[in-house]
Parts: structure tokens; C-alpha cells; sequence
């Protein structure tokens, strides 16, 4: 009868180190992915056209379905030709306003 509770209890002990270490591998895993602060004199930006530059945040723009967080600066007056993204997209206006054929986002 002693024999059975040590089973019971070694199986009890392995199956929760079992589940800890599952635990801490995925915390380890998703805490590779975390948000990171990237100052803006950090940023590495590329002409794109004329009056507009591009840097690269966070992620790869060319892996597919993978998310990617880039900044776009123009210069004031700038036309960006009408154009369309294969994927779904956010845009955030930092500074100034944004004028588009649906109007201004400010």
C-alpha cells in the first residue's frame, strides 16, 4: 500500500515537471517575439521615391503572412501614386495629416 502512494506521488511529480517545462519553453518562445522600443534615430531609412524614405521597425516585409511594422517619412507636398498591398494593412499618422481620394486622416 506505501508502494502505491510513492507511485501515485513520483507520477504526480514527473507529470508536473512535464508540464513546467512545457510551460517555460513556450514563455521562452513568445518572449523572443516581444515588443521592443526602437528609437527613432535608430531607424535605417531608405529612398523609396522622390520625397519619401522607408525604415524598416520590426519584422520582414517579405515573409509571407508574417506581421512587419515599417515608418514612411515624406516630404510635405508629396504624391504617392495610387498603388495596392497584397495584405491587409494599418496606418497610423504621426505627424501633420494624410490626404487620400477618401479624404484627410489627421
Amino acid at each position: 500500500m506505501k508502494m502505491d502512494r510513492i507511485a501515485v506521488v513520483c507520477a504526480g511529480v514527473f507529470g508536473l515537471a512535464a508540464l513546467a517545462t512545457g510551460v517555460y519553453s513556450q514563455e521562452k518562445k513568445e518572449a523572443g517575439d516581444a515588443h521592443k522600443i526602437v528609437h527613432y534615430g535608430d531607424l535605417k531609412w531608405t529612398p523609396i521615391m522622390k520625397g519619401c524614405d522607408l525604415a524598416g521597425v520590426s519584422g520582414d516585409p517579405n515573409a509571407e503572412s508574417a506581421p512587419f511594422v515599417l515608418r514612411i517619412r515624406c516630404a510635405d507636398g508629396t504624391k504617392i501614386p495610387a498603388h495596392w498591398h497584397p495584405a491587409d494593412e494599418n496606418l497610423t499618422v504621426l505627424k501633420e495629416h494624410f490626404l487620400s481620394a477618401w479624404g484627410s486622416l489627421r
